[in-house]
């Protein structure tokens, strides 16, 4: 017959295997806790690494910080009109995805009608975001030279920005799919 014992009441220390560490290790009265404490160091580097003996004999000078330049914001809106002037408009990025959607797929009928409708919805709401056009923009002109090139653009961009993850992968799925001419 096997004995068991319950454990229900009894200590920690009485269960074999329960705590392994040794319990002298947390004890708070051990000499090397009493040895820790903290020092006050009398002899410190000043600012012109000259040692001085007592805190308040000498008392560094510390520089001005720099003045704050106060920035035109013409170079941020010239850079804005430059990634707008080159992006396509948001009518035009529509175009296109619906040109991708005419082109022949290899996906079954009612797969691709599922892809196509997680784009439709998300898709316009995420092109009012001036990144997310230059990103498409870029795509497209990939499109037409690169397949593969275009295709980890957008790989790049689900990994680094999570506010197109619910459209893009879909629209990545359909564009692997398609046949271009």
């Amino acid at each position: 017959m096997i004995v068991s014992k319950s454990y229900q009441n009894c200590t920690e220390t009485e269960v074999p295997g329960y705590n392994d560490c040794p319990s002298f290790l947390f004890m708070p009265n051990r000499p090397s806790a009493r040895r820790k404490q903290h020092r006050v160091i009398s002899n410190h580097l000043s600012a012109n690494d000259n040692p001085s003996t007592h805190p308040t004999n000498k008392t560094d000078t510390a520089t001005a910080p720099p003045p704050i330049l106060h920035r035109s914001p013409q170079g941020i809106t010239k850079n804005q009109e430059n990634v707008s002037d080159t992006s396509l408009s948001k009518e035009e990025i529509l175009n296109k995805v619906g040109e991708l959607y005419g082109l022949k797929s290899k996906l079954v009928t009612k797969e691709f009608e599922f892809y196509k409708k997680k784009v439709d919805n998300n898709l316009v709401g995420s092109l009012e975001n001036g990144s997310t056009r230059a990103v498409m923009t870029r795509f497209f002109l990939e499109a037409n030279s690169d397949r593969n090139k275009a295709s980890n653009t957008l790989r790049a961009w689900m990994s680094s920005d999570v506010s197109v993850i619910n459209w893009c992968p879909a629209f990545l799925k359909i564009f692997e799919h398609t046949e271009m001419s």
